[in-house]
């Protein structure tokens, strides 16, 4: 179905997330080494948002979903219990990337080249950010927030090349800061406003390979002699979006299995910010973290016998890897065994923990369709938490 568009510049009134009140299947599973979890199977139901879908944000709690679209000046509204639409915010000609909180939604608006704040909750632009510089570029991206609380953007010169890039830090003040050029499609800060793990070329083979930068100086800093994927493992293969946890303790290192030896067998390291060592790791490529259930939530491949099973997500604890939910997403749902791991620069793959969503938008896909697998909740007697505390 195509959804009818909603009437433009009215307020978005905020919307409290809620669990849905039917519980779905799950029994109780053992792993080999007799640890326990649960077991859902969920389809993936498809969802059309209208043609010309660019991309689409969801904040932490999951209570709206907001997407943009090619050659239309608004960013969209939609509740994720109906997927009806909620609201339009106008905004400068026109958004190519989006990227939003609780408080905030960013968009660089490439044809009018400025960074745009707006307000959710109001419903309007609050300030659009030009940048005056003497290089001819215009933003692209909306990369998230930075140490200080400013937003990382990306700027390029139309047809220049991809390693061609500058950071700029941009707040609501309109004040751009700029930070370095090189090659950077996305990154966060590790400790501080100094030290920046940066990933280039999404695009290319590897993708999304990291590199450390000094902010201070401008300087980039090669991982290729760190050993902490082992010594016959390095930098040099395929990464998901890296991100920063909640506590902001570790760096969760989405790639693959270290020693795998066949199939695309996702796996997700948490590591400290020193990258020198792994505290654990989780199977699936983790896209979303959860602190409020204390989970990561990830997705993958499942084999069985080195034979492929399908696709499945999974809640891992957030405090020692434990998985302690598998969603079998059923339906005749396949992407290709490399979407887990070779993702586009921004972000297609979203978590609503209010309402125990996982909402996938098809990599390349020019169509307005989204995938979205219920994976919650559990009947009461069945489901447990990552950790006594934590319930789910």
């Amino acid at each position: 179905r195509v959804l009818g568009p909603a009437k433009p510049g009215e307020i978005v009134k905020p919307v409290v997330p809620k669990k849905p009140a039917a519980a779905v299947d799950a029994v109780p599973e053992r792993e080999e080494d007799g640890r326990s979890f649960v077991r859902v199977k969920a389809p993936a139901t498809r969802i059309d948002l209208g043609k010309s879908l660019l991309q689409i944000s969801v904040p932490p709690s999951g209570s709206f979903v907001y997407a943009i679209y090619r050659d239309q000046a608004v960013v969209k509204v939609f509740d994720p219990e109906t997927w009806e639409p909620i609201k339009e915010i106008i905004t400068p000609r026109t958004p190519t990337s989006l990227w939003c909180d609780e408080k905030r939604v960013v968009v660089s608006c490439t044809e009018s080249k400025v960074i745009t704040f707006l307000d959710p909750v109001a419903g309007k632009p609050i300030k659009s950010v030009p940048l005056d510089d003497p290089d001819k570029v215009v933003p692209i991206r909306v990369i998230g927030r930075a140490a200080d609380g400013s937003i990382m953007t990306l700027w390029q010169e139309p047809g220049s090349a991809w390693w061609d890039i500058w950071l700029y830090h941009v707040t609501e003040s309109g004040r751009p800061k700029r930070i370095l050029k090189g090659a950077i499609q996305h990154a966060c800060y590790l400790r501080g406003s100094n030290t920046l793990l940066v990933q280039r070329n999404f695009r290319g083979s590897p993708s999304g390979v990291c590199s450390l930068w000094n902010t201070s100086t401008g300087k980039e800093q090669s991982l290729q002699s760190s050993t902490l994927f082992g010594p016959n493992a390095g930098w040099h293969r395929d990464f998901a979006h890296i991100f920063l946890t909640q506590d902001k303790r570790h760096v969760a290192l989405p790639t693959r299995k270290i020693d795998a030896e066949w199939g695309y067998q996702g796996r997700t390291y948490l590591a400290d910010l020193d990258l020198k060592r792994i505290i654990f790791d989780v199977p699936g490529i983790v896209f979303a973290e959860s602190p409020a259930d204390g989970i990561l939530v990830s997705w993958g491949l499942a084999y069985k016998d080195k034979k492929e099973v399908g696709p499945e997500i999974y809640y891992s604890s957030r405090s020692n890897g434990r998985v302690i939910r598998k969603v079998s997403i059923t339906g005749g749902y396949q992407p290709h065994p490399a979407e887990y791991q070779m993702v586009n620069p921004s972000p297609d793959v979203f978590f609503l923990p209010g309402h125990e969503l996982v909402v996938i938008k098809p990599k390349n896909d020019a169509g307005g369709e989204i995938h979205v697998v219920r994976c919650g909740p559990v009947a009461a007697g069945v489901a447990f938490g990552a950790d006594p505390a934590v319930k789910l």
